[in-house]
């Protein structure tokens, strides 16, 4: 099996887990949503994102160290041994961290209540939360170790697993309310952990025998190659976090709950550019290091265009109908969240298009370009939030989300351009957007003049009706072709051959 076959598989299985992991993850916001009242489910959210913001002492960028030391193990002793002296500094390193982090959590869970939250009672379930975080680390050891082994199938199964144990122990604890919420975090890494012990035997069964010892120079080893990462994780921490973190300190619990309604909706959005995007990006690494950058700088024009072509009329229907499925997924409580929704879908775009960069970037080996577009959004973020929460609350974050990810697209395409000559197709852009323009006509219209007895069937012969009109614009207009998914056909074959 080629490289190629093979990285094209592995990614398969990692996104076939993580899609999994991702539906039962939303299933468990809904389950969250119908049975908490707004407040209630803002302040599980809430609390999660204060320890979020310290999210990166839970890996310190040691995963991706370790992941590299497990992949150029070779079953030797010597080799057995230097990957055993990493994995326990990994653990000793990031247990003692997470450890740290739960202990402040815990005995600053009184005053993070009444100065973070507001309210006094949070106390009992930020402790609870916090005793959770302590068995943390352990899913990024052993899914760094199962990537670097070239179990992609074991990477995959363990967010998976997790996260149906997860949704079991919220539905079996929500008597409890919040509490119970927490508590059902906690069992479920607890258990986790027990699992991964298990696997481990299976996964390096030389490991446990192998002697060791913890050397420095070790450690500096896997600080220096995680650095970067950390980094990484850090701006993206800042990008994802404060968002929720600075709603609950300017805001109120029930603003946190319709962003957080929203925001897991909208996300989902990125589902398909992502997937498309990184299924491509063994071709990008191997049509640069055959140093083919001609048809490399066209495969990636065409993704845009394609990408955006694809995802446009997701966003559009989302953008058009957010109340609707506000109120189908999470409830009527939710409706006020639908200008949030509408912003943060369109950010998606945005978002979607940086996914085709990100795999770019990563295909030729300059993953910090993506590191640096995401520093730039996160202060922009950052900066936003402040300015816009205090005064506008969910619709403010979700305005500062839509800015600085139409900052990181525009960062990555000039950076493309510069070091590929990348040139965007503005042309087929403008025809996607002017099929789009129809698209949401055709939706505005059919929503308040087609007449049918379910609301819900009235939306399905719009998104119908409209998509005929979608497709048929971009055909009419030339914005795609026949011969061009022809000779894409061609040029990836070639690619491979």
């Amino acid at each position: 099996m080629s490289r190629t076959r093979t990285a094209f598989y592995s990614f398969l299985w990692i996104f076939t887990g993580l899609f999994l992991a991702n539906v039962f993850g939303y299933l468990l916001r809904l389950l969250l949503a119908r049975h908490l009242t707004v407040e209630e489910y803002g302040l599980v959210y809430a609390i999660m994102a204060v320890f979020g913001l310290f999210g990166l002492l839970l890996h310190l960028g040691l995963g991706e160290a370790l992941t590299r030391e497990a992949a150029i193990t070779d079953g030797t002793a010597r080799s057995l041994t230097r990957l055993k002296e990493a994995f326990l500094w990994t653990v000793l390193v990031l247990y003692t961290s997470s450890g740290l982090l739960a202990l402040l959590g815990i005995v600053l869970s009184g005053w993070i209540a009444s100065v973070y939250i507001g309210n006094s009672a949070a106390a009992i379930p930020i402790a609870v939360y916090a005793f959770a975080i302590f068995f943390a680390p352990i899913v990024y050891i052993f899914g760094a170790l199962a990537l670097g082994r070239g179990r992609s199938d074991l990477n995959a199964l363990f967010p998976l697993v997790q996260s149906i144990i997860l949704i079991l122990g919220v539905w079996l604890l929500l008597p409890f309310g919040v509490v119970g919420v927490m508590l059902a975090y906690a069992i479920a890494m607890a258990v986790m952990v027990v699992f991964s012990v298990g696997m481990l035997r299976n996964l390096l069964p030389g490991l446990w025998t192998a002697h060791a010892r913890l050397r420095r120079s070790t450690l500096r080893r896997l600080v220096a190659y995680g650095f970067p990462v950390m980094i990484t994780v850090l701006a993206g921490t800042i990008l994802t976090s404060t968002d929720t973190v600075l709603l609950t300190m300017f805001s109120t619990l029930e603003q946190v709950g319709m962003y957080q309604a929203a925001q897991p909706t909208a996300n989902i959005l990125l589902f398909f550019g992502t997937v498309l995007s990184t299924v491509l990006l063994p071709l990008f690494a191997d049509l640069w290091r055959r140093k083919k950058t001609a048809l490399l700088s066209a495969s990636v024009t065409d993704l845009y265009a394609y990408v955006l072509l694809a995802s446009l009329p997701l966003i559009i229907g989302v953008m058009t109908f957010p109340d609707i499925l506000l109120n189908l997924l999470f409830g009527s409580e939710y409706l006020p969240g639908a200008p949030i929704l509408r912003l943060l879908a369109a950010s998606m775009l945005f978002l979607t298009l940086s996914a085709v960069a990100n795999a770019t970037f990563s295909g030729i080996g300059s993953p910090r370009q993506t590191t640096y577009a995401v520093l730039v959004g996160a202060c922009v973020n950052l900066i936003g939030n402040l300015l816009l929460i205090p005064r506008y609350g969910g619709v403010g974050a979700a305005s500062a989300t839509f800015i600085s990810s139409a900052v990181i697209c525009v960062w990555t395409a000039f950076v493309l351009h510069r070091r590929l000559g990348v040139v965007l197709p503005i042309g087929r852009w403008f025809g996607g957007v002017v099929a789009g323009a129809l698209f949401a006509a055709c939706l505005l219209v059919s929503r308040s003049y087609l007449f049918v007895g379910s609301q819900y069937v009235k939306i399905a012969l719009a998104i119908f009706l409209g998509g005929i009109v979608y497709l048929g614009t971009l055909f009419v207009t030339r914005t795609v072709t026949i011969d061009e998914f022809r000779s894409l056909h061609r040029r990836v074959m070639s690619a491979r051959r």
